[in-house]
C-alpha cells in the first residue's frame, strides 16, 4: 500500500528569516497621503524589513543572524523616532 504521507518539495517551503527581510515592491499609496522624505510614509514594519536587509547585507550575507537584523532594525527605527519626537517637542 503506497504511503500517505505528502512532501513538500524544496521550492515551496518556508522562506528563511533572511530572505524574509527583503524588500518586497512597494504599492501604491493613496493620494491624500503626503510622502515624506526621511521614509516614514511606509509603514514601520516595512521599514524594519528593509533595513533588516539592508544590515543582511552590509555583514554580507549569511544565515543564522535574520533575528539580530531585524532587532537591529527595530533599534534603530525606534531611536530615529525617539529623536523625531523630542525635535518636534522642542521645535526643531
Amino acid at each position: 500500500m503506497p504511503s500517505t504521507a505528502r512532501t513538500t518539495p524544496a521550492s515551496k517551503a518556508r522562506p528563511s528569516a533572511a530572505a524574509a527581510a527583503k524588500p518586497r515592491r512597494r504599492t501604491a499609496q493613496p493620494e491624500s497621503r503626503a510622502p515624506q522624505p526621511d521614509g516614514h510614509d511606509l509603514p514601520r514594519d516595512e521599514r524594519v524589513r528593509q533595513l533588516a536587509y539592508a544590515f543582511y547585507e552590509q555583514r554580507g550575507g549569511g544565515d543564522g543572524q535574520a533575528m539580530d537584523d531585524w532587532l537591529r532594525a527595530e533599534q534603530a527605527i525606534e531611536a530615529d523616532e525617539v529623536q523625531a519626537e523630542r525635535s518636534a517637542v522642542d521645535g526643531h
